[in-house]
C-alpha cells in the first residue's frame, strides 16, 4: 500500500507501516493484586503481560501483549477482547482476573506495533484501528 502522510511539514510518499506482528492490549484494572509502587512482568513464553500501579497505588496499568498480523486484528472492541482471551487465558496466575477486569477497562486499546518506514528505524509507533 502506498500513501501520502503530512509529518512536521513534510509531505512523505510510499509504504507508511512496517508491522512488527506483535499486538499490544493496555487498559486500566483496579488494583486487586495489592501493588504499591511496583510493577511486574508475567512472561508465557510467545505471551506476556506488565502489570505496574498509576499514581496513588489505586488502580493498576495492565498491558498484555502477544503475536497477531495487522490483518487479523478485529476492529470491534468485543472481537479485540475475545483475541486477548483467546491468546492469553492460559497464562495462569492471576491472569484469568485481569482479563475480567478488561472487559469493564473504560480505556482498553488493542493495537499493532508497527514502524514508519519511512521514519528512524528506532522509532515504533502504535496504529489506531
Amino acid at each position: 500500500m502506498t500513501r501520502t502522510i503530512l509529518i512536521t511539514g513534510a509531505s512523505i510518499a510510499g509504504p507508511v507501516l512496517k508491522p512488527f506482528n506483535i499486538v499490544l492490549a493496555p487498559y486500566t484494572a483496579p488494583n486487586f493484586l495489592g501493588l504499591a509502587d511496583w510493577q511486574l512482568t508475567f512472561d508465557a513464553g510467545r505471551d506476556s503481560c506488565i502489570i505496574y500501579t498509576a499514581p496513588a497505588n489505586d488502580a493498576l496499568r495492565v498491558c498484555f501483549g502477544f503475536p497477531m498480523k495487522i490483518a487479523k486484528i478485529s476492529s470491534d472492541r468485543a472481537g479485540q477482547i475475545a483475541l486477548v482471551r483467546k491468546n492469553c487465558a492460559r497464562m495462569g496466575w492471576q491472569i484469568p482476573r485481569l482479563l475480567d477486569a478488561m472487559e469493564a477497562a473504560h480505556d482498553f486499546y488493542l493495537g499493532p506495533i508497527a514502524q514508519h518506514d519511512t521514519l528512524d528505524e528506532r522509532a515504533i509507533e502504535l496504529p489506531a484501528f
